[in-house]
């Protein structure tokens, strides 16, 4: 009887907040799950309309590089539902949760969340993974392309990196 009190007594700081976190984490889960497939990066995206009198006349003044960010937001419009935005929303809200109470994610929470659209990433649903071998050093890589907005990040798979250590492990909260 005296453990369990105690481990009543224990308080965990930040309660809420985490509990907040691992609600909006799982509910973006659910709804990227429920999204409809996103074509991979090898088959051709939808093309974009024709260029008209008007949208000429708006981007007449704007370098090749503004452009080109214009093209790849209606890229990722194209692709928009309802679930796709509302995991979008949910996942961006528990990174907001985790910076306004100065808390961790976990590293693979962190991972599972792309970095330039905010998606939760589902592998074979709106995100591809690769695993190369460097070259030189022989490391292995995982490489996760988002199918929604094509970016791509590369995370080392070894046992001596530091994010696989048990100790780096025991100090990540969520």
């Amino acid at each position: 009887m005296d453990m369990a009190e105690n481990r009543a007594k224990i308080m965990i700081p930040a309660q809420m907040e985490f509990h907040r976190m691992n609600f909006l984490v799982q509910a973006a889960q659910l709804m990227a799950q429920q999204m409809p497939e996103i074509k991979r990066a090898s088959q051709k995206a939808p093309s974009l309309p024709s260029v008209s009198k008007s949208f000429v006349k708006l981007t007449k003044g704007l370098t090749d590089r503004s452009l080109k960010r214009r093209k790849k937001k209606k890229l990722n419009n194209e692709f928009d539902g309802a679930q796709m935005s509302l995991s979008r929303t949910l996942a961006q809200q528990a990174k907001f949760v985790a910076k306004k109470a100065v808390l961790r994610i976990e590293p693979e929470i962190k991972r599972k969340i792309c970095q330039r659209c905010a998606l939760l990433l589902e592998p074979g649903q709106n995100c591809r993974i690769r695993f190369r071998r460097e070259k030189k050093s022989g490391a292995l890589f995982k490489i996760t392309t988002c199918l929604a907005c094509r970016f791509f990040v590369r995370h080392r798979v070894d046992a001596k990196h530091w994010v696989a250590s048990s100790a780096q492990t025991a100090e990540a909260v969520l």
